[in-house]
């Protein structure tokens, strides 16, 4: 009977648990019970799985999600596991965090060479060059043998895995990216302004990243440094306490900063704290 004086329905169990595939249970049935807050343990029995979530019963008469979750590793072994995934978000395996599982998005899941991106919750990966200067002040360099000038604006929605394996990032892949000049490396700064043929002050640049919300930090051991040939140059480097953002600026005469070492990595951000349902766990 209820406080309004009418009876009610009360769930005191969820009925036989659901069967859950690759999966063995540790216990019977009979010895954990079906009533609500039991708990049902399993092993999975592939042995490229891993196990996720719990079997309990809940208030709602329901049992939580159990899976056997695959051991992928990249974009063309999700493909392979199963067809009928698309491009999108899913949970994948890393040999350096077993018990961890990271978030990446998948592109291109329709064609022979899918590949791995970090999606940006806040869209803030930019180059920004906030002083409006002209072509005439920026600095150029030959990318992939196309002639690209540091100029406008670029943002980055997502950031593309040269190598899953390291975490390298590839700083010149511009799927996800829009920009209102032209295109060029991922967290690089630079200009000329002391350029015989530009007329404006000295700029003032700025680029950023922001990886809250993904599944990583950035290395505390990755530094930005003027590249060679800088002359008068001004800049700074700030980096959040949790490591997961950085911003950077840049005052020069005619130089560039950019980041230290062979590239931009990324590194497993060990707190993580992202939900399970952001993602989809592949099951093949």
């Amino acid at each position: 009977m209820g406080d309004n004086g009418k009876e009610e329905c009360v769930l005191t169990d969820c009925g036989y648990p659901p069967s859950v595939q690759s999966a063995t249970r540790d216990v019977s049935v009979q010895d954990v019970g079906l009533q609500i807050g039991s708990i049902m343990t399993y092993t999975c029995t592939d042995k490229q799985s891993l196990p996720v979530g719990e079997q309990k019963c809940l208030l709602s008469g329901k049992w939580s999600q159990f899976v056997c979750y695959s051991k992928i590793t990249s974009c063309t072994q999700l493909q392979d596991c199963n067809a009928a995934y698309s491009d999108g978000e899913y949970w994948f395996y890393h040999s350096d965090t077993p018990d961890q599982v990271v978030k990446i998005y998948c592109h291109g899941m329709t064609t022979a060479s899918p590949k791995e991106f970090v999606s940006l919750p806040n869209p803030s990966i930019s180059q920004q060059f906030i002083d409006g200067d002209d072509t005439l002040c920026k600095q150029t360099e030959k990318i992939a043998g196309t002639i690209r000038r540091r100029c406008g604006v670029l943002t980055f929605d997502k950031i593309a895995l040269k190598n899953y394996g390291s975490l390298q990032v590839d700083d010149a892949d511009w799927t996800f990216a829009s920009t209102t000049c032209d295109y060029y490396y991922l967290m690089a700064l630079g200009d000329c302004s002391s350029k015989a043929d530009c007329t404006l002050n000295t700029s003032l640049d700025q680029a950023y990243i922001d990886t809250h919300g993904t599944s990583f930090i950035i290395p505390v051991s990755k530094l930005w440094k003027t590249t060679k040939g800088t002359k008068n140059a001004v800049f700074t480097y700030q980096r959040s306490d949790d490591n997961k953002a950085i911003n950077i600026t840049l005052k020069a005469g005619c130089g560039g900063y950019a980041h230290a070492g062979k590239g931009l990595n990324l590194e497993f951000d060990p707190l993580n704290g992202l939900e399970s349902d952001e993602a989809t766990f592949p099951v093949c």
